[in-house]
């Protein structure tokens, strides 16, 4: 099956190639996917993404340009790291989400639930990730609660939330593991609602 074959009112989850072919022209994959998001915009098919797609190809983008801005063959991602200047020369990837934001695309989410108990001076914080350490030191640091735990994996499995941090510098698995779906700020949008949840807890 082709896009061609999709006809009109059918649905279609587009994944970061779709994009990246069309905002980086491929010859033999480019007119496709270009042809695909214009039917799309036209709304003669439903099409939606996630905003996991989105952050890897505002990641891949950003490498892409990076390389052929700079000149830079390999370890690219290290090299805007080390030079944090040149990430604000990139451009392609913020106007291609402004384009997508465009499309009639819709961009899936996931409800997520986060809790906060009291037991005396102790607050606990809970949600349904797989937590990266770092937002649970953070969370223990902001809390007004003389003593602060942090619970993951409570009630459901959202999957692995690494830090943006991690995403960024390739920390351990943070775009490998199975479980790794959700946004780059997926975890701070989790903090920041335990510490909502946990002031609310007095």
């Amino acid at each position: 099956m082709t896009f061609a074959d999709l006809v009109r009112g059918d649905s279609v989850f587009l994944d970061a190639d779709t994009f990246v072919y069309h905002f980086q022209p491929h010859s033999a994959f480019g007119p496709p996917c270009t042809d695909l998001l214009k039917r799309i915009e036209l709304q003669e098919l439903s099409g939606y993404t996630s905003t996991h797609v989105l952050s890897e190809l505002a990641h891949r983008l950003m490498t892409m340009e990076a390389s052929a801005l700079f000149n830079w063959a390999s370890k690219i991602v290290q090299r805007l790291q080390q030079n944090p200047a040149h990430v604000l020369r990139l451009t392609q990837f913020r106007s291609a989400l402004q384009k997508i934001a465009q499309m009639r695309i819709q961009v899936l989410t996931i409800p997520a639930e986060v809790q906060a108990i009291r037991i005396g001076p102790l607050g606990i914080a809970t949600n349904g990730a797989e937590y990266f350490c770092e937002y649970g030191l953070r969370i223990k640091k902001a809390s007004k609660h003389p003593t602060t735990w942090v619970v993951s994996l409570a009630n459901e499995l959202l999957g692995y939330v690494p830090t943006a941090q991690a995403f960024v510098a390739g920390g351990y698995e943070a775009r490998t593991a199975r479980s790794s779906k959700l946004a780059i700020d997926a975890g701070q949008l989790l903090l920041e609602g335990g510490l909502r949840a946990l002031s609310r807890v007095k």
